[in-house]
């Protein structure tokens, strides 16, 4: 909802510029390799300034692509066998019909909401660049109706988001914040938010929140924040023959007050617990715009991380995130400058086979300008020209050159191989190589032996769709709270 106009939490406003610049100091350098990645994916891995002295020396800079089959191999398999949110009963009490229902609720959830897009598409940025991210949100049933339902969206882009650094699991399940970028025009955001306080900004708010106001663009952001109130847990016993129940010492309290009497009981063990509460706020660094409460226990934005690691470079342990592409960016420039070198090598090949002294070819240069097209049985040159006297000239010499392609080759190779070892593929048989198998099982262990090279993707990406299910789970009963007829699958 739309917080009251005027109303300004300078607390809250410092908060959020302090933790998106340091969110954007944490994850600078991973970004950073993260672009990287992406123009070797995009077919542009070139230094600009090594591709710009190159081009200025009218050298070849070619990008022969060694990296998107391996990609794509990983996402379309992927693709050609999805995977979605499963649901099992456990714990105490769980039955195999409400774990059934809330399947068949969570599957027409992802069906409605096209979650295979969004699932591809953070899979695709944790392959490609090391993270990627989807989120779940709710929407209104129809234009008539206060009914909301779960839909499961993408974000295309995954450098919008920035969440908490400081977050250890491996889906990321504990971050205790998170922000969700959009960056607007200044005339646009007049448009969007025509409560907002401040819609001309000045100088000021440029220096405030240098980060937020540009000269041409506004940034709004989702900020998530989990706020934590503490509780003490009681385990009690009434002397009602029951044995302990489970309260908190507040409901405790309201009860007797609420009845005005003193509840007898025995305090068995106690505990203090953190109770969550996840709020939305959009802000654009100078003001508040909206506070909206999140019904859920978690932050709704999933992140899909790719190969993490703890690396020392000197100044103690870093997490580092890794593409498939990463560690073979360097095999692959190699391959490139190969391949570059070859074709330089073969434009230096001599386009004029035939050398002779000036005048040698008079009377006879048809003849040798046809030579390398129509096969001739002679060729006839002048042994003497006015210039030699009479001293007889040799005949006239062809350039010998035989450009380096067979090394060439042998060095390409061996880069192929240094990429596919770095994405951890195997060197697969060609389809003329596997005419000659006769076992099934042979090919299988072939095939197996590829997914595992890269099978710790899809492992991350498996857990983060099962922390999306922790997420829906929650919110069955809290969004779907009113009687209606709701499809099961």
């Amino acid at each position: 909802m739309a917080r009251p106009k005027n109303s300004r939490d300078t607390k809250l406003l410092k908060e959020i510029r302090d933790r998106f610049d340091y969110c954007l100091k944490q994850w600078h350098d991973i970004r950073a390799e993260a672009a990287k990645d992406m123009r070797y994916v995009a077919g542009d891995p070139w230094d600009p300034k090594a591709k710009k002295a190159r081009e200025d020396a009218d050298r070849p800079a070619l990008v022969m692509d060694e990296l998107n089959q391996y990609v794509n191999q990983l996402v379309n398999d992927v693709r050609q066998n999805p995977h979605a949110i499963r649901v099992l009963p456990r714990g105490a009490g769980e039955k195999d019909q409400e774990a059934g229902l809330r399947a068949g609720l969570i599957r027409d959830i992802e069906y409605k909401s096209n979650a295979k897009a969004a699932y591809l598409t953070g899979f695709e940025g944790q392959v490609q660049r090391s993270y990627g991210f989807w989120r779940v949100t709710t929407k209104y049933v129809g234009d008539r109706t206060f009914d909301q339902e779960l839909c499961i969206k993408r974000i295309p882009n995954p450098d919008n988001v920035l969440i908490d650094p400081d977050t250890k699991e491996v889906d990321s399940s504990d971050m205790t914040y998170c922000f969700v970028l959009d960056n607007i025009k200044r005339e646009a955001f007049k448009e969007k938010y025509p409560q907002a306080e401040v819609v001309s900004f000045s100088s000021e708010h440029m220096q405030l929140a240098p980060q937020w106001v540009k000269e041409h663009d506004i940034q709004v952001a989702e900020y998530w924040k989990v706020k934590t109130t503490a509780r003490t847990l009681l385990s009690v016993d009434l002397g009602d023959g029951n044995g302990a129940v489970a309260f908190f010492k507040d409901e405790i309290e309201e009860m007797e007050k609420s009845t005005g009497a003193q509840l007898k009981y025995t305090v068995a063990r106690e505990r203090e617990v953190e109770e969550r509460e996840v709020v939305q706020y959009v802000t654009n660094g100078v003001e508040i715009l909206e506070e909206n409460a999140w019904l859920g226990e978690w932050i709704p934005i999933v992140p899909v991380w790719g190969r993490e690691m703890y690396v020392d470079y000197g100044a103690g342990p870093k997490r580092v995130l890794f593409s498939l592409v990463r560690l073979a960016r360097d095999p692959q420039m190699l391959y490139n400058y190969y391949r570059s070198n070859e074709q330089e090598e073969a434009g230096m090949t001599p386009k004029v086979p035939a050398v002779g002294v000036e005048g040698q070819f008079q009377g006879h240069e048809t003849d040798w300008q046809e030579a390398n097209k129509i096969p001739k049985a002679y060729l006839e040159y002048k042994a003497q020209t006015e210039a030699t006297g009479m001293n007889p000239l040799p005949p006239p010499m062809r350039q010998p050159f035989q450009p380096n392609f067979a090394a060439y080759e042998l060095a390409a190779d061996s880069a192929r191989r240094m990429i596919q070892s770095a994405m951890g593929i195997s060197n697969l048989p060609t389809a003329a190589q596997r005419q000659g198998e006769k076992s099934g099982v042979a090919l299988e262990r072939i095939e197996s032996q590829q997914q595992r090279g890269s099978f710790h993707f899809i492992d991350n990406f498996l857990m983060s769709i099962e922390h999306t299910g922790r997420i829906l789970n929650d919110l069955l009963d809290k969004v779907y709270d009113t009687p209606r007829d709701v499809r099961l699958r």
